[in-house]
């Protein structure tokens, strides 16, 4: 594999000075400046936030999407002219490398300000090359100071996944499997022997008390399912108007004034009153350095999205952190896209591969499939192949040992005994939520009464309901329906 580094040097910012460097030789000094104004980065936002809503029957709309899905291609062919043709002697050191057949991985390092760049849509200025993180790795790599360093110390018999989904608006949002059952499916289906556990409820409390139950070292990624967002203050307060004790976070002290803006992630929420709770970057970094888990794949909304003059972002706080290697999204990704997404990156991250080699395939998953279900279940074009983005301090192989006898009776007895779901003549539909609160119900007092009307197959939801018991191992649980 061929690096070519893009290297900040320097505190100036837009425009940055940077040095190239190619297989470590000799580096060269370049400019580089911000394609793109305030203004344009307002569009780009708007691109991948707001036209998914918008009717198709709005040409206006329409018109300025596809002026900003072009814009995304002049970013990178600006991009790559400041860095790569400005200076014959640079170009002729990439098209060396291209032309050795060799796979390419670019490595991006300086600050928050110079990862914020949109690095993804790199591009020759040719009407025939495609994007350069279609066919490279593309990594942002930390430089700040760690404040610890989550490593596999040796190789584990089994990979143990966390899995932690939340939904901020309840039945308003998309169903909680849309993408966590179709990764689960596929890991089911690998030779890679993994333990999945999916936390319940998905609260700030529950993690922190599961992982403290666990102990350090023992979760080797993270599966962060649920929104991200990048807020000010008075856009926090907003959210929280009908219920202000929300805004303590997690059961905390309340979130306090702060100046520019915040990464946030939203758990579920330990109160009654709110559905959900912030928790702030910096705080889920925090937590996650203290257990020791060398990867974290955050399948939440601008959960690479760079905030205020800083340009700190929730993966970037995790890096810092000590995290070695974390996949976030820079805006709001479909559905769809997501799904196809995490179920191909697992695939390739177990297939003794790195997290950064897994993103790989871009062109098949997004480039090549840009038409996205939106809403009024139409479909729209969206350059979505550029939101994945990768942090790297050290890159992460998860491969496996062989299982010793015991370890292997052990491994063994446990699939054998796990509970057997009985098979359903068909499945719950568009009830993902009201699964979830049932089952939420049952692991705070063991006890459920419910009053249905008839021909809601309250049989159907008390033998999922056993299936819940039975998966959270939770004795002495009761049902009562009635109609």
């Amino acid at each position: 594999m061929r690096k070519i580094l893009i290297s900040q040097i320097g505190c100036e910012r837009n425009p940055f000075e940077a040095l190239v460097s190619f297989g470590g030789g000799s580096e060269y000094p370049v400019i580089v400046t911000d394609p793109f104004s305030q203004e344009d980065e307002k569009r780009l936002e708007w691109y991948f936030e707001h036209y998914c809503k918008c009717h198709p029957d709005e040409k206006a709309e329409a018109e300025k999407a596809e002026k900003t899905a072009q814009s995304i291609s002049d970013y990178g062919e600006h991009l790559f002219e400041q860095i790569f043709i400005r200076d014959p002697k640079i170009y002729a050191e990439y098209k060396h490398c291209k032309d050795r057949k060799e796979p390419l991985k670019f490595e991006i390092a300086g600050d928050p300000q110079f990862h914020a760049l949109h690095w993804e849509t790199l591009k020759e200025p040719d009407p025939l090359c495609k994007p350069c993180a279609l066919s490279a790795q593309m990594v942002r790599k930390n430089l700040e100071p760690q404040s610890g360093r989550a490593e596999i110390e040796k190789p584990p018999s089994v990979i143990n996944l966390l899995i932690v989904t939340a939904r901020r608006a309840a039945r308003k949002e998309i169903n909680t499997r849309s993408v966590t059952l179709p990764v689960v499916k596929k890991l089911r289906q690998s030779r890679v022997r993994v333990n999945i556990r999916i936390l319940r409820p998905g609260t700030f409390d529950a993690l922190r008390n599961h992982l403290a139950d666990k102990g350090r070292g023992h979760y080797h990624i993270i599966h962060l399912d649920m929104h991200g967002s990048v807020l000010t203050y008075e856009d926090l307060q907003k959210g929280f108007q009908a219920d202000p004790s929300g805004m303590s976070g997690y059961g905390g002290p309340a979130v306090r004034y702060y100046e520019d803006s915040r990464a946030f992630l939203f758990m579920e929420s330990t109160g009654k009153n709110s559905s959900y709770d912030p928790v702030a970057a910096e705080k889920l970094a925090e937590l996650l350095n203290g257990y020791q888990i060398p990867v974290a794949v955050l399948n939440a909304c601008q959960s690479a999205g760079h905030t205020g003059k800083d340009g700190i972002s929730l993966g970037a706080c995790l890096i810092k952190a000590g995290v070695q290697t974390v996949l976030g999204i820079g805006y709001s990704m479909m559905a769809d896209g997501a799904t196809l997404m995490m179920t191909h990156l697992y695939e390739k991250l177990f297939d003794k591969k790195s997290l950064s080699k897994g993103i790989l395939a871009r062109e098949e998953l997004y480039y090549n499939r840009k038409r996205k279900v939106c809403r009024y279940q139409t479909f729209l074009e969206l350059e979505d192949w550029m939101l994945p983005i990768v942090w790297e301090n050290r890159e992460v192989n998860l491969t496996v040992r062989e299982l010793t006898p015991d370890e292997s009776r052990i491994y063994f007895e446990r699939k054998a005994g796990a509970y057997p779901f009985p098979k359903t003549d068909y499945d719950f539909a568009e009830r993902d939520y009201d699964i979830q609160e049932t089952e939420r119900r049952i692991l705070s007092c063991n006890l459920l009464f419910g009053v249905w009307t008839g021909g809601c197959r309250k049989n159907r939801s008390a033998s999922a309901s056993r299936c819940m018991v039975a998966g959270n191992r939770v004795c002495g649980s009761g049902f009562l329906f009635q109609l």
